[in-house]
């Protein structure tokens, strides 16, 4: 999953859950989130190409085994 923290003053998208905090979703809780949904954390890479509004990061996850 290739996504964006949230930067100040974005506009939360109608429908989307308030603790994402605008546009993005925060590391932790796309983590949070998935674990919940039956995955676990691959690999984490914060060094994606980023400006002082956008800190891109890449999360890869695998299914659990049953």
């Amino acid at each position: 999953m290739i996504d964006e923290e949230p930067s100040n003053g974005s506009i939360l998208p109608e429908g989307v859950p308030q603790n994402r905090g605008g546009h993005g979703i925060p590391q932790k809780i796309l983590i949070d989130e998935l674990a919940a949904a039956g995955f676990n954390v691959e690999t984490v890479a914060n060094d994606w190409p980023h400006d002082e509004y956008h800190l891109i990061y890449c999360v890869i996850f695998r299914k659990k085994k049953s």
